[in-house]
């Protein structure tokens, strides 16, 4: 099963997208290559915080008779922040744990006595999602080992038919999609957020708990990020200062 997927995955059924950060808030390099040679900002976000994707699409009125396209296009299953593979013994032990925990989820729903067939069917259903659901997060955070400096940590989020919910904006190589996430209430959904049918907004916010200054950015420039995470109600939000001698 995870041959056939990794061989040819579902790609009109499903999408996928990458959230990248650093553990490390303030390295000279990344200020140089992210964040305009060192008069950009580096936002920190609490990493225990779940995140959710976000849609500009009403949820439909509930009709009688939900079709299962209309339900998998509010799934999306966004993972919690993982560490970057970089070695291949790091990718070796994920997909060694990935092939036992499906084994035996496997060997459980064989052994289920009394199952009808209709409930193993489903069940088997619901392993191959999961799988997948692992496999694509597990491609996704897999990066050369020259990169290991960066530290970096990802959240992966797979949309399931989520055409609906794919913005795009114009990039250095072309016009990307992208997926919108925002904090989710209650803690970890596999639902979509959405308006109401009445298109009233969803109100969402970033799990932020500092912004960190670039290295060329004059200190007086805190006073108008201050007021500008007023503006939107981000009082709570530590400003710090960079310390990196970036020349």
């Amino acid at each position: 099963m995870l041959k056939r997927f990794a061989a040819d995955p579902p790609k009109r059924e499903h999408e996928v997208f990458v959230l990248g950060a650093s553990t490390d808030g303030d390295d000279a390099n990344q200020w140089r290559l992210y964040a305009d040679q060192g008069r950009g900002y580096a936002i920190e976000l609490d990493a225990s915080v779940a995140l959710a994707a976000v849609s500009e699409v009403p949820d439909p009125s509930p009709t009688k008779g939900t079709r299962i396209g209309s339900l998998a296009r509010n799934i999306a299953a966004v993972s919690p922040w993982h560490k970057v593979l970089y070695q291949e013994a790091e990718v070796e032990t994920a997909l060694q744990d990935l092939i036992a925990a499906a084994t035996a989820e496997d060997a459980s729903i064989a052994s289920t006595s009394g199952m009808p067939q209709d409930a193993r069917d489903a069940a088997y259903d619901a392993l191959q999602d999961d799988a997948y659901e692992a496999l694509a997060t597990i491609a996704h955070l897999i990066k050369g080992s020259g990169f290991a400096g960066e530290n970096e940590v990802r959240v992966v989020a797979t949309l399931v038919w989520g055409d609906e919910h794919i913005r795009y904006r114009p990039a250095a190589n072309g016009i990307v999609g992208y997926a919108t996430l925002a904090t989710a209430p209650g803690g970890p959904r596999r639902t979509v957020l959405r308006p109401a049918a009445k298109g009233v907004p969803v109100v969402t916010n970033l799990p932020i708990k500092s912004v960190r200054l670039g290295p060329l950015l004059r200190r007086e420039h805190e006073n108008t990020m201050r007021a500008f995470l007023r503006s939107l109600n981000l009082t709570g939000v530590t400003i710090k200062a960079s310390t990196v001698p970036l020349r």
